[in-house]
């Protein structure tokens, strides 16, 4: 009995798509803390919290965009290698537009998910204590 194929990798897939989640948060919460006295120095010259936020924001989503065309781009070089190999019950590897679209979706989702809280803290920053931290 094979069991179901289906569940198994829907399973790692989510459980891949969550560990990617908390690096990409943990990577953006750190980039936050050490730029802290920079962040404050902008908040100091005028920028508004709701500019800090949208930074945080792209540099997220930059992040996160640049990783996915990264694995996008190593997936079509390494498809050659793969699509003649059997699957067995899935079928045949198939290499697609929608693939990339989906990816990107994908990435914009982490970008958005991972990079909200980082964001708010930077917004929520006091400029004292951000310029004192340096």
């Amino acid at each position: 009995q094979i069991g179901n194929i289906g569940l198994i990798i829907n399973s790692v897939l989510a459980a891949s798509f969550f560990t990617i989640l908390l690096l990409t948060g943990n990577t953006m919460s750190q980039a936050v803390r050490e730029r802290t006295p920079e962040l404050g120095a902008l908040k100091a010259v005028g920028f508004s919290d709701r500019l800090i936020m949208l930074f945080v924001l792209a540099e997220s989503f930059f992040l996160c965009v640049a990783g996915a065309l990264i694995g996008v781009l190593i997936a079509y070089l390494l498809f050659p290698l793969f699509s003649g190999v059997a699957i067995g019950f899935s079928g045949e590897i198939e290499f697609s537009i929608s693939i990339v679209i989906s990816a990107i979706l994908v990435a914009f989702i982490t970008a958005v998910i991972s990079g909200v809280l980082p964001a708010y803290s930077a917004m929520r920053l006091n400029v004292v204590d951000a310029l004192r931290k340096n």
